[in-house]
């Protein structure tokens, strides 16, 4: 049984069709890059899976189980995380940023603020501040950080209440070269040392090609292929879709 499987995914917004009947599944443990042109439909799925959008047909499983009618809250406590292409960051501390992922997990607000609970908080948080490098921004004030410091404390913050498949939206967008070198690492040890499920949301090939074991290309809201990345590249429709007749 797939960790995450979404079955015959329709998708419009009035006349404008975003996905049509997508099949997609990612087993546990695997990480699937979910690549294609602009418009094509990527964000759209992942906006499925976590819950943003509701389709007009299909289904959406998790562990088994039919989330499709879930709101975003119930699939994260059942262990899906997901980033966003734009970090989102509120006023506080990057601590405070980070901690504020525990109470996804652990009983919302209220659980999370007695004393045992906000003392496991503040430890998780500190091992996830050094597992993506941001000591020196401990105690920063979030907002107006650099996009590459930004994208850390979002990973750090899904990682707080340790999701089993984590949705990541164009992690590579908007950083440096060297901020995407520590961005793979990341995520690489991710998947590799903690075993976790990853889908990957990414425009950036060279990290599809070095990251990715299974990659599923969508053009215009439609799957044209699917498969190993160095394989799929190659297909005829693939290289329409990105470079045209």
């Amino acid at each position: 049984m797939p960790l995450l499987e979404a079955r015959d995914i329709h998708l419009s917004f009035g006349g404008v069709v975003a996905l049509r009947g997508v099949d997609f599944t990612v087993e546990r443990g695997q990480l699937v890059a979910l690549v294609g042109p602009n418009g094509s439909g990527k964000t759209s799925l992942l906006n499925c899976i976590c819950g943003f959008y509701k389709p007009q047909k299909g289904r959406i499983y998790f562990n088994g189980m039919d989330i499709t009618r879930k709101p975003p809250h119930k699939r994260a406590a059942l262990g899906i995380g997901r980033t966003f292409q734009t970090p989102y960051i509120f006023h506080g501390t990057v601590l405070d940023n980070i901690i504020v992922g525990y109470m996804t997990r652990h009983g919302g607000i209220i659980n999370s603020l007695r004393y045992k609970a906000m003392r496991e908080a503040r430890e998780q948080a500190e091992i996830l501040i050094d597992f993506v490098e941001l000591e020196q921004y401990r105690e920063a004030h979030a907002e107006g950080l650099p996009m590459g410091i930004r994208k850390k404390i979002e990973l750090a913050r899904i990682l707080m209440w340790n999701p089993e498949a984590i949705l990541l939206d164009e992690p590579s967008s908007g950083l440096s070269i060297d901020e995407k070198r520590d961005m793979a690492r990341f995520i690489q040890e991710l998947h590799e040392v903690l075993g976790k499920t990853i889908v990957l949301v990414e425009h950036d090939m060279s990290l599809v090609y070095d990251l990715s074991e299974k990659t599923v290309v969508l053009d215009a809201g439609q799957k044209i292929a699917e498969g190993k990345p160095e394989i799929v590249i190659q297909e005829a429709s693939v290289i329409k879709a990105y470079l045209g007749e």
